[in-house]
């Protein structure tokens, strides 16, 4: 499809921004998620009077981001022809 879709003008442009947008809203996912960076700080009376930050899982974080990075890897070398533009 994507050999078709290269003839026509602006096409290219609407999939790379459709494209990009996917991948932001699934990095939006990754980055909001409480449990991989951390919630809200922890009551300060837990933590003798000061409050503390919950810092997450950063291996998960690290892990959940290399995977949609593969994911979109994979992706662009199937649908679109390794094209670096995307």
């Amino acid at each position: 499809m994507y050999d078709i879709f290269v003839r026509v003008k602006d096409t290219t442009k609407f999939m790379i921004a459709k494209f990009r947008e996917f991948i932001m809203k699934q990095g939006d996912i990754i980055i909001l998620n409480e449990e991989l960076v951390g919630g809200k700080p922890k009551p300060a009376a837990a933590a003798g009077g000061k409050p503390v930050q919950n810092n997450g899982d950063p291996i998960k974080f690290t892990q959940a981001l290399l995977s949609l990075k593969e994911r979109c890897d994979k992706f662009i070398s199937k649908s679109f022809s390794e094209d670096m533009l995307f």
